[in-house]
Order: structure tokens, then C-alpha cells, then sequence
């Protein structure tokens, strides 16, 4: 029993999820990690507190923009209220994309074309 906690243990310091990444990546790793520690070989549902200590141990969080911020010319559903709900903890947002086809104002106007609450100051989409 108590080898078994030794290696869960040693399983959770390793694990990449502490490397503060990207949040769906750390989720997933955050939750296998945990189930590791707890002995159970089978990954389980992130938690509302496990979301909460997530939310609360990333000072910046960092988009891409094409298939995860916005689909075209849709914003995905959850985007506003997520992006309101970390600014209003005071986090950092940064969005990047691979896309070199606009300017940084050229992807700010399509923020803000979105109804997205983003400026050039404070969140600059980074080709």
C-alpha cells in the first residue's frame, strides 16, 4: 500500500500539467494526475474546485484564435462569458494564431466585430 503511494506521488510531481500550459492540455493532465495520485488507473471528471484551483494557479492564459476563440465568422459558444469571467480574476489574456492574413489591428476589429471585450493594450493577438 504504501509503495503505492510513493509511486502515485512521484507520478503527480512529474506530471507536465504543473508546467502552467495550455488550459485544455493541463486540465486533462491536472485530472490523470490526479487520479494517478489517488491510486486509480482511470482518469475521472475534473471537479468544480479542480476548475476553480486550475483557474486560480494561471496568472496568463494563452488562446489560439481560428477553431477556438471564433470558427469564421461565429464566435464559439462560452468564448464572451469565459473571457469576462478570467479578466475579471485579473488574469492575463494573450491570443495568438498561425493566420498572417490580417494585422494585430486587423484581428482586434475582428474581436470587436465578434462582441469580444479585447484591446490592444492589454491582449495582442501575436502571428
Amino acid at each position: 500500500m504504501l509503495g503505492k503511494q510513493l509511486q502515485a506521488q512521484q507520478q503527480h510531481r512529474s506530471c507536465p500539467s504543473h508546467t502552467r500550459t495550455n488550459v485544455r492540455v493541463q486540465r486533462r493532465r491536472m485530472v490523470s494526475c490526479q487520479a494517478a495520485a489517488n491510486g486509480s488507473s482511470q482518469p475521472r471528471r475534473a471537479t468544480n474546485d479542480d476548475k476553480k484551483h486550475l483557474i486560480d494557479s494561471v496568472d496568463c492564459f494563452i488562446f489560439d484564435c481560428d477553431g477556438v476563440i471564433w470558427r469564421g465568422d461565429s464566435v464559439i459558444d462560452g468564448v464572451p462569458e469565459t473571457l469576462d469571467m478570467l479578466r475579471a480574476k485579473g488574469k492575463r489574456l494573450v491570443f495568438v494564431t498561425n493566420n498572417s492574413t490580417k494585422s494585430r489591428a486587423g484581428y482586434l476589429g475582428k474581436f470587436t466585430g465578434l462582441g469580444l471585450n479585447v484591446n490592444a493594450v492589454s491582449s495582442q493577438p501575436v502571428t
